[in-house]
């Protein structure tokens, strides 16, 4: 199995497993760009071990360029909105240490911080 493999896996519950899936709920059911939208590892498995598939079938009158953009967006969706906590987080709370400046101060003395 590649590396990646169990982060597929949870990738996939996700965006795509089941209803309340984000693609099922916002690309099919919300705006419905898309008939359907799917997305798998493990096939052809042993020969691409990391592939990970998405496919969708476009609703017409939406382009492929359409449903392309709208399942991205649900892609980065995770990462924007921890993006968005922690400007909160660390922008109402100033001397919190945020914990991506802790190896670059980890050296630093006290009279430096």
């Amino acid at each position: 199995l590649h590396a990646d493999y169990p982060a597929f896996l949870v990738l996939d519950q996700i965006l795509d497993s089941g209803r309340s899936s984000r693609f099922q709920s916002q690309v099919v059911e919300k705006q419905k760009l898309a008939a359907s939208v799917a997305a798998y590892t493990g096939i052809p498995g042993e020969r691409y071990p990391g592939l990970y598939v998405l496919e969708a079938a476009p609703l017409a009158p939406h382009s492929t360029e359409e449903v392309e953009a709208a399942i991205n967006a649900e892609i980065e969706r995770p990462a924007a909105k921890r993006a968005r906590q922690h400007r909160r987080l660390y922008g109402r709370h100033p001397r919190l240490i945020d914990p991506g400046e802790m190896a670059g101060r980890a050296g630093a003395s006290p009279v430096d911080r």
